[in-house]
């Protein structure tokens, strides 16, 4: 550190540098293209169809983690890990659910 403070007055001391950049009438244009097109499939988009195979993914691992569960004596380590599992799995659920109606409500459109 002394010898970067010894060669730069400004060692540690915060300054601004401009910044500048190109950007033509084709940039705004395909930007403003890519940005309507982004929109759209956002809002038209489905999480629930979208996200239906990792859940469903999930609820099958929780399933044979509660099958083993039942066949072996478990650590109660096990017991909550299992638990907080299903908890994220239903949290997710229903944030999609939430977000389809949220959409149906604005849009007046069922998804």
């Amino acid at each position: 550190k002394a010898v970067v403070s010894t060669q730069s007055g400004h060692y540690g001391r915060d300054y601004s540098l401009e910044v500048s950049y190109f950007r033509s009438s084709y940039d705004d244009k395909l930007l403003n293209t890519l940005w309507k097109q982004y929109r759209i499939n956002t809002l038209s988009s489905n999480s629930q169809s979208t996200n239906q195979s990792y859940v469903s993914n999930q609820i099958q691992d929780l399933s044979c983690k509660l099958s083993k569960l039942q066949e072996h004596q478990t650590h109660r380590e096990e017991c909550s890990k299992i638990a907080k599992d299903g908890t994220k799995t239903a949290i997710e659920a229903l944030g999609g659910i939430m977000s389809g109606m949220f959409k149906d409500k604005v849009f007046n459109v069922k998804s």
